[in-house]
């Protein structure tokens, strides 16, 4: 089996571009990914745009924080969740 490579996600405002950003994750062709999302307490409807996105991808797993932490703490956070060997900083914007 292929390691697990763990994805991470952080968003920030970033309502326009978040969707799209997570389909290119979801059409990457390497088979064993986990995909963490945080929304870092947006103030735009970046995480409602992200739980649509979620209603359809349900592997993914959703960290809505509802203040914002800061770039460092949100990928923190979510990294800590993680169980990937490798892990990728994928910025949603």
């Amino acid at each position: 089996m292929k390691p697990l490579v763990s994805v991470i996600c952080v968003c920030y405002n970033h309502e326009r571009f978040v969707a799209e950003a997570l389909d290119s994750v979801r059409a990457q062709t390497y088979p064993n990914i986990e995909l963490i999302i945080v929304d870092d307490g947006s103030a735009d409807q970046s995480a409602q745009e992200i739980e649509k996105w979620i209603s359809q991808n349900p592997k993914a797993k959703f960290l809505n924080l509802k203040t914002n932490h800061g770039y460092c703490k949100a990928f923190n956070l979510a990294l800590g969740e993680a169980k990937g060997e490798f892990i990728i900083d994928f910025a949603t914007d």
